[in-house]
């Protein structure tokens, strides 16, 4: 987890340092064909991405990076379990995520409050699921909560490329940038991903161990974004 948050942030420093527009929206992901028949989950997450330059008449076609992080399912659950002469309480916490990080070519030569645009990406898209079981209210006793405590992964990256269109619609100036609404849909084509979903990971609580039962499949996806931009 730590090398992924690692990785986020080199890959956001530069479209926060360098873009001429900067933008940020909610998203929701539909996996598509053979993603979707092994994880029928609909993802909800975060987008940030920046272009340079701003685009418009003079600059119809800018270049940006753009990433995003969708969790596809989550799962808690507590059951008591015996240790000695004592019955202590285990969770287990699962997440199954999906981040994609993209440099896309943008087309908008449009001026104006309306400016509709088309994009073409390529990059790649990192599956991971983070699985957690630990003992809760070990205050009562006298053990070393950490000893307990079981953290495990499973991870993979592919590629991804796609194309995408939307709009932007003026909401206000600014005094040194104009702030605009961002509606647009993505499809990506991802190879193929060997991953895990929430669903077919095995705790058992008996053990304090994870199981991870994985499985392979394109990961094509769907996007859908809700956001705004800010051009400098």
């Amino acid at each position: 987890m730590k090398k992924i948050l690692l990785a986020s942030f080199l890959f956001f420093l530069p479209i926060g340092l360098f873009s001429q527009t900067f933008g940020g929206s909610f998203i929701v992901g539909a996996p598509q064909k053979e993603f979707k028949t092994q994880n029928d989950n609909i993802g909800f997450g975060l987008q940030l991405q920046g272009t340079f330059p701003s685009p418009g008449v003079t600059s119809p076609i800018v270049i940006g990076l753009s990433g995003n992080f969708l969790v596809f399912s989550t799962s808690e659950k507590e059951k008591k379990v015996k240790y000695g002469f004592f019955d202590v309480k285990q969770s287990s916490e699962l997440s199954s995520n999906m981040a994609q990080f993209h440099v896309f070519l943008q087309l908008a030569p449009f001026t104006g409050p309306f400016k509709p645009y088309v994009e073409i990406l390529g990059g790649g898209n990192l599956l991971w699921t983070d699985a957690t079981v630990k003992m809760v209210d070990t205050d009562d006793y006298d053990f070393d909560e950490d000893k307990f405590q079981k953290d495990d992964s499973f991870s993979d990256f592919t590629y991804s490329y796609g194309a995408g269109a939307g709009f932007l619609i003026s909401l206000t100036p600014l005094p040194t940038s104009d702030l605009y609404l961002d509606l647009k849909v993505r499809y990506t084509r991802g190879g193929e991903a060997e991953f895990v979903t929430v669903e077919n990971t095995e705790v058992d609580f008996d053990e304090g161990k994870i199981y991870f039962t994985p499985t392979k499949a394109m990961t094509d996806l769907l996007t859908f974004h809700l956001g705004v931009s800010l051009f400098f």
